[in-house]
């Protein structure tokens, strides 16, 4: 019987399954939790209150503002949740590493318009936040603002001290060499935007797309 808030399982429901695993698994544990509760279509009414009302100072138009205020409730209810997580964990002395990234952008007006009319355009629409926290003193070292999602396995190894599994050794070199690389935009060690690899690196990559 989960709580459902909008058509989706709620961000609450979610932490609470997170915080179950959490206390009844032994261990070491990777948990992945995704949220759906803020997932599109924005088109229909989905709350019956809002928390968060937004004013429109970018010419938006009323099926705009309306999509973004159904998007913007999701964010505050994700974003509460999410902190009720952090402070759980920070009563607790087992280690424990937190990662929280999204994997696209919503889908917001007509032909991504909304976005359009508040400047946000180029890499910025392939771009999505990512935070890491931890409840214990870690060297977090070099992280970058623009890394590939997939990217992220790597850096969590690194940061809980655990060994680099050879499967995941040739993409460890890769993403040191490209922290962002996809199918619109690769991104250097440098943070510039490059048409391509470098040659020498081209079977690095075919080694990666292979495994």
């Amino acid at each position: 019987n989960p709580e459902y808030k909008g058509g989706y399982i709620s961000d609450e429901e979610l932490l609470s399954q997170i915080i179950k695993q959490y206390e009844t698994t032994n261990g070491n544990k990777f948990i992945f939790a995704l949220s759906m509760q803020n997932h599109m279509p924005y088109t229909k009414k989905t709350y019956e209150n809002y928390d968060i009302q937004i004013t429109n100072n970018a010419n938006l138009t009323k099926t705009e503002l309306y999509e973004l205020n159904q998007y913007i409730q999701g964010v505050y209810d994700a974003d509460k949740a999410y902190g009720e997580l952090v402070e759980y964990l920070k009563r607790q002395t087992e280690p424990t590493i937190l990662v929280i990234f999204g994997d696209h952008l919503p889908s917001l007006g007509s032909t991504y318009s909304t976005f359009l009319k508040n400047g946000i355009n180029g890499i910025n629409f392939y771009t999505t936040p990512y935070q890491i926290w931890a409840n214990y003193n870690i060297e977090y070292g070099d992280i970058r603002k623009l890394l590939s999602p997939s990217a992220l396995a790597i850096k969590i190894l690194e940061l809980s001290n655990i060994q680099i599994p050879w499967l995941l050794k040739p993409f460890e070199e890769l993403y040191s060499k490209y922290p962002v690389i996809n199918a619109n935009y690769i991104v250097d060690n440098k943070n510039d935007i490059i048409d391509a690899v470098k040659e020498e690196d081209i079977d690095l990559v075919k080694k990666c797309e292979l495994l």
